[in-house]
């Protein structure tokens, strides 16, 4: 489908459609790039609760795409796509947790969010796992 069909699908309330057409202006795939088009079609997605279109909000408020960088914002919506079972949302979620980003650091919660990725046998849950050394991290707080 090209852009306009997307539109018109946009336009129809159809969520899916709307995150399409917020990838394609985030990219600038078949149009100009354009980062305000993008959030307002990510933000008419996530209002359907769309956890993809949640979780790219997440990420553009992470890199400050069309909007300044928070990294709180970013969590906040990274929580929300998690919560809406995104297994992407919960990659960053796990390593927010590692960094300190948007939340304090807790490497317990970050072990229970891939514990659980980990349960499926999940490949970039295990990577990260392995990034970071999480088997000797402590299970402590900090402010981050």
């Amino acid at each position: 489908m090209e852009l306009l069909g997307y539109i018109d699908s946009a336009s129809k309330n159809n969520r899916e459609a709307q995150n399409v057409l917020g990838v394609m202006y985030r990219d600038g795939q078949g149009t100009k790039q354009n980062y305000v088009k993008a959030l307002h079609y990510f933000e008419k997605s996530a209002q359907q609760d769309y956890n993809v279109a949640i979780m790219q909000l997440g990420f553009m408020y992470k890199l400050g795409l069309g909007v300044r960088q928070n990294y709180k914002k970013a969590f906040q919506h990274f929580k929300r796509a998690s919560d809406l079972n995104c297994t992407k949302a919960k990659y960053e979620l796990a390593e927010a947790y590692i960094n300190g980003l948007g939340v304090d650091k807790n490497i317990s919660k970050a072990k229970n969010v891939l514990r659980i990725l980990n349960a499926n046998d999940d490949k970039k849950a295990k990577e990260i796992w392995k990034k970071y050394n999480l088997n000797k991290l402590d299970n402590v707080k900090q402010k981050g």
